[in-house]
């Protein structure tokens, strides 16, 4: 679905598309061996320092913007690692927002601070949220099950 949505894969029937810029957060975001900001300049190359900042402060991570990472994101912890991701769609100011999975492989108390981060960066923005998390469905204006 999230595919479809972003044009990657061609509808079967029909038509799908998102609106505006759309915002993916990937099941398995990738964490590169570089920088913080290197990592977060994925989501905005123009990003200023003070973005940059910004971003990783919205998404609730308080690491230094020039601290190295290792490989796959070795030195981060799984919530780390999923707050960049989210750090990098941030300082993209996306239109519309694709989360995969955002809270698979997190603890209970990291999910739901991470989704908080999430519903108070969206604002009004649309949101579509694949998950198996009920916790995660609670929140959502509206589910639908597929099989």
């Amino acid at each position: 679905i999230a595919a479809t949505l972003m044009g990657v894969i061609p509808p079967i029937a029909g038509e799908a598309a998102a609106a505006g810029r759309v915002g993916y957060l990937a099941q398995d975001a990738h964490i590169f061996a570089t920088t913080v900001s290197e990592n977060v300049l994925i989501g905005n190359k123009d990003a200023s320092k003070e973005q940059i900042v910004a971003a990783l402060k919205q998404a609730g991570l308080s690491l230094n913007p020039d601290r190295l990472i290792g490989e796959a994101g070795s030195t981060l912890s799984g919530g780390e690692a999923r707050r960049l991701a989210l750090a990098r769609l941030l300082v993209g100011q996306r239109d519309s927002w694709i989360l995969d999975e955002p809270t698979e492989h997190l603890d209970q108390a990291t999910a739901a601070a991470l989704m908080a981060d999430v519903w108070a960066a969206v604002g009004d923005h649309p949101v579509l949220v694949i998950t198996h998390d009920p916790d995660v469905m609670a929140d959502c204006d509206r589910v639908v099950k597929l099989s």
